[in-house]
């Protein structure tokens, strides 16, 4: 290994492995296909590069439901520079598997630099690149890429946190300052918010360690004098204030749209859900040992009652990462900074599994609680989870504690290399100890290695009907084979090590090279092997003919989506190709974001942010519709889908469509179809009344139903609600009854609307777009015989019928323009671009500059 270079090494080796990993994708053949990859994110970035490639910058988007701010959803990293990408003339499939690929990279390259932070140098710095980058957990977020760039930017962060405790370093302030802004501006304000916890503990562990040395001596020796104090602490507030200004665009935005979001009003659902299980451990050691969760469903852990949801399949990081991190745990207890990283990602992303969980096993165990009355309380309480969302107000609104899972992969593989850089350096690893432990890994591979042994085990089970609605039904038997396997694989990969370190001792002199090549190598090889059954992916060509035998849904449509989940079909077998049939039958089915570049209108989609008045009807339309016949519910949709602009249902049926893959293979597709509902509506109406109210913060579902009752009353004409601050500017009893205008569309697109108004008297001119506070109106009269200019007038957006937006217009021809424009948008653009020139200029280098340079720096 050349000295004192580990960072090309890294490169090249996460290079080769990410192009193992992801050659087809990169190249084109496949796409990624998994969970929020494959429905979500490709096609939501595919279609915001597309507008950026058209000239625009997208501010909102009309398709999911009443319209949405495009950068208040915080997850489409429209200010990111690498998400740009999918502007360049790339095909999303492409420009998403280079996305991932290069985020793995930079986390292969950060992990290694932080582990020469912290004490690793050469083939150690290697080894925790790969150990972190290459761990299954921060690879399986291909499928979630705004927390595979939070995981990316991890490292660095946290080890630029932790010099700002000790140095004044305007390069480290620079270089923190834009490393911690890249999260944010990539969609995960979270991954910082975890930096600073850290941070805050490591400050105040060392505070508390002062005063325990020093706590026989007078109190003005004990602890540093105020200003010493705050000098450890302003470089830190410095860089976090400059990462605010660099993302300030995205935290306005953020913030901005938050005001509307339904978890800010009720409590977030969900919060304790992807908590690692106990049990979920022990992938750490031995690959997918809870067994797999696709293609096929072999997923044993689904048999504890207490499983939980899965955020990542596997855990594993390497049989070597794990065995030489417990090595050093093994030692005298460590305090350093590094050492409690793994610790807190552990007791963090356990989440619910806190101590009132342990005592209520344990009291169910000993049968001390007969009556059942200890398991009435909470679980969750009083877990290091629980407490964190108590101290810090709105934390819980981020939900999942599995998001600290990236702290668990990284503090594991510093330890790891902090532990390798000893043996390197002594030469002398611990043979006798790796012996036994790929002994004993391969020995308990032996009894699940036979079908007889597999059967009685089975027998000893609990027996339980699993089945998932897309991966079929449980395959135990399947499970325990495969845990055999990852038990033999782990055990391989331990005996390998050992016999390779045992060989190279007899070479002391080119020992910790050749060592240090040895080792890296076996963890590449090991980790691309755990790795390779988790990326899933589907063949282009393949989806591409599956879409060209499905007629082509006509463009313009709003759609109500309903119907089943999965075909019935899918919960009762299980294919080894079901992923692609997953895969295809989403984007056929317009699920997910697929609707946007198919340019189709989808009222109830998926959004990661969804608004308060939205989630309110949705729960309000459920309810109200509960007790309805079909032909009840159809009237339903007819009239209040009708007054929305609904044209028709996207259903999927709980039949599938049979048909054949490229080579012959039998597959089952989603059935998913258009079925008309009522004909388009015009985008604007004119309404001679309307009902004026205070305006709302907050719209209950009583709201919504006194609404829908008002729709499905065709004893008279729906009256819509206008939401006023302040007096309105026409009154509605003062206009003609029955007055119309005539309304003439001149130009629409996302962010902008001109159109021709005829009213004989004044009236409230409406359109189905949400009004967050951001559109705005003006209009003029419209005078064919004049060249002189005429002054616009501008006009209040007042919201209609809680999801709409509407002006109020006196009598008269005019042209009216609509059009959205944040008025936070162009000074939180100045503002950062004169803190990144400031930032860039303090730091007088670039960043990977600073990385290469950075040990030199005190």
């Amino acid at each position: 290994m050349p000295p004192l270079r580990p960072y090309r090494w890294i490169a090249v080796l996460a290079i080769i492995g990410c192009g193992l990993l992801f050659g087809s994708v990169l190249v084109g053949w496949d796409r990624l296909a998994f969970r929020d990859v494959g429905h979500f994110y490709a096609p939501l970035y595919g279609h915001l590069g597309q507008r950026m490639a058209d000239g625009q910058l997208p501010l909102w988007n009309p398709l999911d439901h009443t319209g949405t701010p495009v950068i208040g959803e915080t997850t489409t990293a429209m200010f990111y520079p690498p998400r740009w990408v999918f502007a360049l003339p790339l095909a999303p499939a492409v420009a998403t598997g280079w996305y991932v690929v290069f985020h793995l990279v930079v986390a292969a390259l950060a992990a290694g630099w932080a582990a020469r932070r912290a004490g690793g140098e050469g083939a150690a710095a290697v080894f925790a690149g790969l150990a972190y980058a290459l761990a299954c957990p921060i690879v399986f977020l291909y499928c979630n890429p705004p927390f595979l760039v939070g995981a990316a930017w991890l490292p660095c962060g946290l080890a630029l946190g932790l010099q700002l405790l000790e140095t004044r370093s305007r390069r480290a302030i620079a270089a923190a300052a834009l490393v911690f802004a890249m999260p944010v501006l990539a969609g995960d304000p979270q991954t910082p918010i975890h930096i600073a916890v850290w941070i805050g503990l490591v400050w105040s562990g060392r505070q508390l360690g002062r005063v325990w040395r020093h706590g026989k001596q007078k109190r003005s020796r004990a602890i540093a004098s105020p200003t010493q104090r705050n000098t450890l602490v302003v470089p830190l507030l410095l860089a976090i204030g400059g990462a605010l200004l660099i993302a300030l665009p995205q935290v306005a935005g953020s913030l901005d749209w938050a005001r509307h979001s339904a978890r800010r009003f009720d409590v977030p659902q969900g919060v304790y859900h992807f908590s690692v299980a106990p049990w979920q451990w022990l992938d750490l050691l031995v690959p997918s040992s809870n067994g797999q969760l696709f293609p096929k469903l072999q997923r044993l852990s689904l048999l504890i009652p207490e499983d939980s949801r899965i955020w990542s399949v596997s855990l594993y990081g390497g049989v070597l990462t794990c065995w030489f991190c417990g090595w050093r745990y093994c030692k005298p207890l460590q305090l350093g900074a590094w050492d409690l990283l793994a610790p807190l990602g552990v007791l963090m992303a356990m989440g619910k599994f806190g101590p009132v969980w342990w005592s209520q096993v344990l009291a169910a165990g000993l049968g001390a609680d007969p009556e059942g009355a200890w398991r009435q309380a909470d679980p969750a309480d009083w877990s290091p989870y629980w407490m964190l969302g108590q101290m810090l107000p709105g934390y819980e609104s981020f939900r999942y504690p599995a998001k600290w899972l990236p702290f668990v992969s990284l503090g594991v593989a510093i330890a790891a290399a902090r532990q390798l850089q000893d043996v390197l350096t002594t030469g002398r690893p611990p043979l006798r100890a790796m012996a036994t432990g790929a002994g004993l890994l391969l020995l308990a591979s032996l009894p699940l290695s036979l079908s007889a042994a597999r059967a009685t085990l089975l027998t000893q089970l609990p027996a339980a009907n699993l089945s998932d609605n897309y991966w079929g039904p449980l395959d135990a038997d399947a499970g325990l084979a495969n845990l055999a396997f990852a038990l033999r694989h782990a055990g391989g990969v331990l005996a390998a090590a050992t016999a390779l370190l045992w060989v190279l001792r007899r070479k002391p002199a080119r020992y910790a090279q050749l060592a240090g090549f040895a080792v890296c190598g076996l963890l590449l090889v090991d980790l691309l092997i755990a790795n390779k059954p988790l990326v899933a992916t589907l063949d282009r060509q393949q989806e591409s003919a599956w879409l060209d035998a499905v007629p082509a849904v006509a463009g313009g449509q709003t759609f109500l989506r309903t119907g089943d989940e999965s075909p019935a079909v899918w919960r009762r077998t299980s294919v080894r190709h079901r992923v692609e049939e997953v895969s295809a039958s989403e984007r056929i089915g317009l699920q997910g974001r697929w609707h946007l570049p198919a340019g189709q209108r989808v009222f109830n989609s998926a959004v990661s942010i969804t608004p308060q008045r939205y989630a309110s009807f949705a729960a309000a339309s459920a309810a109200y519709t509960a007790p309805l016949s079909w032909e009840q519910q159809n009237r339903f949709w007819l009239q209040v889908g009708g007054h929305w602009g609904l044209t028709a249902y996207l259903h999927t049926a709980p039949e599938a469509i049979a048909t054949d893959t490229l080579d012959g293979r039998a597959v089952r597709l989603m059935d998913t179809r258009a079925i008309p509902l009522a004909a388009a509506a015009p985008t604007v109406r004119w309404h001679p009344r309307w009902n004026p109210i205070a305006a709302k913060i907050e719209v209950p579902q009583q709201d919504w139903r006194q609404h829908f009752e008002s729709l499905l009353d065709t004893a008279q004409s729906p009256v819509p609600t206008v939401e006023f601050k302040g007096e309105p500017k026409f009154a509605s009893e003062v206009v003609k009854a029955g007055s119309v205008a005539k309304l003439e569309v001149v130009e629409e697109t996302a962010e902008r609307l001109r159109l021709t108004v005829h009213g004989a008297a004044a009236g409230l001119l409406s359109r189905h777009s949400f009004q967050d506070g951001h559109w705005h109106c003006r209009y003029r009269p419209l005078r064919a015989d004049s060249d002189e200019p005429i002054n616009w007038t501008s006009a209040e957006v007042y919201p209609v019928d809680y999801l709409g937006q509407g002006v109020l217009l006196p009598a008269g021809d005019w042209e009216v323009e609509f059009w959205y424009r944040p008025w936070w948008l162009t000074p939180s653009l100045l503002v950062a671009m004169v803190a990144l020139m400031v930032v860039v200029r303090s730091a007088n280098t670039t960043i990977f500059r600073y990385v290469r340079g950075a040990n030199n720096d005190q």
